[in-house]
């Protein structure tokens, strides 16, 4: 039977890695076909099954089957990254009263092409995060939130560079 100690190697490793599902890595693998990252995700959750039932035996024998997997099938990895801040979706679903209080959003998506024009219901916001979006040019009518100091653009999308047009306020 496997003890706990004599995992704590492989626990490091997963944890340097991105294997361990309980953590939140930005690093993802992309694997060679759909069914490869089904297998991946279906060891992942037998995985974390395992410990929490403390059957260190079977886990250890998973993270093998993992490395194995990983070794045949991936590819590479995909940088992703979590947000720093509320999304623009759940901020949405926000009382009146706490949208004009909002200070920090990220808007974060592949398809998001343009500012949406949702951003503008929350006055005071202060700090606006653009993750991984298509959007190429930061619209001069952002001034309008006199509050706002800092655009942060994380992981654009595409080859272009991104514009912003003149405005006071953003310094940053």
């Amino acid at each position: 039977m496997m003890t706990f100690p004599r995992l704590l190697p492989w626990l490091f490793w997963l944890s340097i890695t991105g294997f361990c599902h309980a953590q939140l890595s930005t690093s993802l693998p992309v694997f060679k076909t759909r069914a490869d990252s089904l297998r991946y995700a279906q060891l992942n959750a037998q995985l974390t099954a395992a410990f929490q039932s403390k059957d260190f035996a079977k886990a250890n024998q998973l993270m093998d089957s993992l490395a194995r997997l990983r070794g045949r099938t991936v590819t590479g990895f995909v940088q992703r990254y979590q947000p720093r801040f509320l999304t623009l979706d759940s901020a949405l679903r926000l009382p009146a009263e706490e949208k004009a209080t909002l200070t920090k959003l990220t808007v974060t998506g592949r398809q998001v092409t343009s500012v949406p024009t949702a951003v503008f219901q929350f006055p005071a916001l202060q700090e606006l995060e653009l993750t991984e979006t298509a959007i190429r040019k930061v619209p001069r009518t952002l001034r309008k939130i006199q509050s706002l100091q800092r655009v942060s653009v994380i992981n654009p999308q595409g080859e272009q560079r991104l514009k912003l047009g003149r405005n006071r306020n953003i310094a940053h």
